[in-house]
């Protein structure tokens, strides 16, 4: 796979990524939203968040 389909892919997959401001957060990752439903504890979300100190295990959905 190109880095071009690699792009598109990733652009294909998600809607919005939000970061911390540089800083304010040891985690960078702040939520993810992606353009289709995905599967957290046999509930349907679309967007992730991660609150401080969560890992992608246990993080907090929307």
């Amino acid at each position: 796979m190109s880095d071009e389909e690699k792009k598109n892919l990733i652009t294909y997959l998600i809607k919005e990524i939000q970061i911390y401001p540089s800083g304010e957060s040891k985690m960078p990752l702040k939520s993810i939203e992606f353009n289709f439903p995905i599967y957290i504890d046999g509930k349907e979300v679309r967007k992730v968040l991660w609150e401080r100190g969560n890992t992608v295990e246990s993080c907090v959905y929307m």
